[in-house]
């Protein structure tokens, strides 16, 4: 199973949950669930936002030279057949 597929699987089950739960013990309208999932879903993008590492020398991690590969043909020529279609 890759991380992809994890993380949907574990988004459900929590989506699920919090549907599930939330409204049932706090007794709110069913309404409340679209709510909380925006309540949610709003504060893991901030978080990704303001705690995202732009460089990996940011961290401490070592930086690979790009040069090459940003002017190599190779990624010119992938670029345009992605592009193509």
């Amino acid at each position: 199973m890759t991380v992809w597929a994890t993380c949907m699987t574990v988004g459900a089950m929590l989506g699920l949950e919090l549907g599930d739960r939330v409204p049932t013990t706090f007794g709110l309208h069913w309404s409340w669930i679209f709510f909380i999932m925006g309540t949610y879903i709003t504060g893991s993008g901030i978080l990704v936002y303001y705690f995202m590492v732009i460089k990996p020398s940011d961290i401490g991690l070592p930086c690979q030279d790009l040069e090459g590969i940003l002017d190599s043909k190779e990624l010119v020529r992938c670029s345009s057949l992605m592009y193509a279609s």
